[in-house]
């Protein structure tokens, strides 16, 4: 019996609704109720007068595709995010690298936020540059991973990526629109970017923990 036929059956059923519904013959029917019942998915209820009553319970769609960034960083994070359940990426895994990227590129502070954590989980800098060129976020993953420095143990960058992510051109300086920090304005000259957190963000952040 496949998945499709399980489907139409969905709900409660006679025996002779299930022969009309899949048109095969009353023998057929109740094997395929037996072969239900030794998965879950079935259960017999019996009516006033001990008629029989196939109750099909709903298959759950298969999960479709890998996971998304948003998986990466509530699996690393203290700070959850809130996504949908069925979001997927369909293509290659996506890697810590790229989910901090993934996580920028959004401009949503709170995500931004919570990805922070992934830095200290990065085990290929020059990937990191790769995709932040992709995306053109150099100076802002400098600036938050130097910001993240600020109040948490992060792996060391190597020199040469360090360097590559200080001297990107032609960035928008805005990491969140029109955000701005009051706090880390040596790091915001540093990397002539934005950043849109204060003192108190980061001490939400550290509850958490």
């Amino acid at each position: 019996m496949n998945q499709s036929q399980t489907l139409i059956l969905e709900g409660l059923n006679k025996i002779e609704e299930i022969q009309k519904k899949l048109k095969i013959k009353r023998a057929t029917a109740i094997k395929y109720m037996h072969l239900l019942r030794k998965k879950g998915l079935v259960k017999t209820i019996y009516g006033k007068d001990k008629k029989r009553f196939y109750r099909i319970l709903k298959v759950k769609k298969p999960i479709v595709g890998n996971e998304s960034f948003y998986h990466i960083i509530n699996r690393y994070s203290p700070m959850k995010v809130i996504y949908g359940p069925d979001y997927r990426v369909i293509g290659k895994k996506i890697g810590v690298e790229e989910a901090i990227v993934r996580a920028i590129d959004t401009k949503h502070p709170k995500i931004i936020l919570a990805g922070l954590a992934l830095f200290n989980h990065v085990k290929n800098w020059p990937l990191l540059l790769k995709f932040a060129k992709v995306y053109n976020v150099r100076r802002k993953v400098g600036a938050l991973y130097e910001l993240t420095r600020n109040f948490m143990k992060v792996r060391r960058i190597d020199k040469r990526t360090l360097n590559s992510l200080l001297k990107a051109k032609n960035e928008p300086k805005f990491i969140v629109d029109n955000f701005k920090s009051k706090d880390f304005k040596n790091i915001e000259r540093k990397w002539n970017v934005f950043l849109p957190f204060n003192k108190v963000d980061i001490l939400e952040y550290e509850q958490w923990w």
